[in-house]
Order: structure tokens, then sequence, then C-alpha cells
């Protein structure tokens, strides 16, 4: 006790300070430099599985809601990613796969539920078009399929590192009326190609400058076949149904998702209807039946007998 008096008056005559002075040695000064990254690897990793953040808290509340839109979405996308491979020209179980597997993988790594995964119309025109180029450099080399696959496999390394690289801030570079310009331009030109088809009118290429396709349409009109008997009232029919749900919901907004639950059920009931008929149609009719067409100025149909090769054509 004496001792330690004696050492606290000795260091209060020489003025040594009452505490003790922090020294920063050279590990300390390198730990504050270089920061262990660990912490930042492990929420670079978890970033990249969003769904670990929030399926532990998932609501059971939540999965009648689910459901719901997981069957409108499914009785949408079924008929819907067909005609998508259709119009990439595919086979249509194409369509059906690139509709489900890529939802599958997307729901681990998903950021927003309004994300649309799958086929669009835009993407199955550029895939038109990218297998027409690659037949015609190289004809009979590679197939339809396998064209459509090695595109997504390039393409989808592309998505992947720009999401790994978190440089997704690129795409605003790219000027609004470019992309709206675009998608117009497409539009145009996918429903100009679908005409021929929805009237029964073969004898032209669809996939020709959209000019080519309208003038080649018009001029084919004289030869509408029975197709349009199927077409046009199911064209029809989905129109009226989705506006009177878009009316139905504004006018009574408590019953909003109801709306658009019976507006998807009902389009995808009307598609699945007309695929079975036609698909009867074709199978089983007659051909002095399937072979019906309109008669040039006249709008009567007539039964004339049309080659068997050409029946099954226009089913």
């Amino acid at each position: 006790m004496a001792l330690s008096s004696a050492k606290r008056a000795g260091k209060r005559f020489i003025g040594h300070p009452e505490h003790a002075i922090p020294v920063a040695s050279s590990v300390d000064w390198v730990s504050q430099v270089f920061v262990n990254p660990t912490q930042h690897i492990k929420d670079y990793l978890i970033s990249l599985f969003p769904i670990l953040t929030w399926i532990t808290r998932y609501n059971p509340g939540w999965l009648t809601g689910d459901l719901i839109a997981g069957l409108t979405v499914g009785m949408v996308v079924i008929p819907q990613g067909m005609s998508y491979a259709v119009l990439a020209t595919l086979p249509a179980e194409y369509g059906l796969y690139s509709s489900f597997v890529g939802v599958l993988i997307y729901c681990f790594f998903a950021t927003s539920k309004d994300v649309s995964i799958g086929p669009v119309a835009v993407m199955s025109l550029t895939v038109a078009q990218v297998i027409k180029h690659v037949e015609s450099r190289s004809p009979g080399e590679f197939d339809g399929p396998q064209i459509a696959s090695v595109l997504a496999l390039i393409t989808g390394f592309i998505v992947l590192g720009i999401g790994l690289l978190r440089i997704g801030w690129l795409v605003e570079f790219i000027p609004a009326p470019a992309v709206s310009g675009f998608m117009t331009g497409s539009a145009i030109s996918i429903a100009a190609g679908q005409v021929p088809g929805l009237m029964g009118i073969s004898g032209f290429d669809t996939r020709a400058a959209t000019y080519k396709v309208i003038i080649n349409t018009l001029k084919g009109l004289p030869r509408t076949r029975l197709d349009a008997a199927w077409g046009l009232p199911g064209l029809v029919g989905l129109y009226l149904i989705r506006l009177g749900c878009i009316k139905g919901g504004k006018r009574y907004p408590q019953r909003g998702k109801y709306h658009t639950f019976y507006d998807a059920r009902l389009q995808g009931q009307i598609n699945s209807q007309h695929a079975c008929f036609s698909s009867l149609v074709c199978s089983g009719m007659p051909s002095s039946l399937s072979s019906l067409h309109w008669r040039h100025g006249s709008t009567a149909v007539t039964g004339r007998t049309m080659p068997e090769d050409t029946r099954s054509e226009s089913c």
C-alpha cells in the first residue's frame, strides 16, 4: 500500500500521465486498413439467394392468394407458351419447357414478384429471325431447337455475368424512345404475321418483310378458309371477356382480384376448347367440310372439295 502511494507520488512529481497512452502497433494499423472480407462475402452470397431472407417469415395466410395466382398464371401460360414457340418457328413443346423451367430456377434468385420470366412475343420474334439467318447461312447443318438452345445458352451467360458483376445499370443508357419504337414495330410485325394463320391463308412466307406480308395477306383474302370460323369468334370472345373484367374491376374495386382470376380462367378455357375443337376438326372431319372456303366477292360458304394435302395444311 505504501509502495503504490509512493509510485503515484513519484509519477505526479515527474509529470507522468495518470492513464496509459495507447500505442498503435503495425498489426492494429493493418487491421484498420484491410477489413476482413468474410462478412462482405457472406452478405454477397446471401444477396444472390434472396429467398433465404424471407422464406422463414412466410405468412401461411398468403397461401390462398398464391395458389390462386399460380393457377391463374398456369392456365394462361400453357397456350401462350405454345403460341410463342410456334412464333419462334419451334415445336410447341419448347414453349412449355421455357415457360416453367425458368420460373423454377428464378424463384431462388428472385428479387421482384412482378418480373415476367418466360417467353414473350419480342423474344420469340428475335429467335425466329436468328434461326432463319443461321439456316440460310448453313442450310441443313443445324435444326431450329439446336440454334435456339445455343442462343439461350449464350444470352444466359451474358445476363449471368451482368448480374454477378452488378452492372445492370448499363441498361439505363438505352433510350426509352428506342425501346418503345422497337416494341411497337415488333407488335405490328407479329400481328401481321399471325393474320394469315388466323384466316387460313397460305402460299407465302410470313417471315418476310412486314409490308410484304400485309400485301400478300390482302391478296389472299379470297382464299380464306374455315380456320377463320374458329379463330375470329375466339379472338372476339377473348377481348370481350377482358373488357368486361376490366370494367367490372373498376366498378367493384373490392372484388378486383376475382375479376382478374375470372379473366385468366375464361381465357385459358376458351384457348383450351378451341385447341381441342381444332384438333378434332383436323383429325375427324370429312374432307368435304374441312375444305370449305369463302367465295371471292360473296359471303356465302361453298363446299368445294380441295386436294387432301391442301386440307391437312389448312388444319
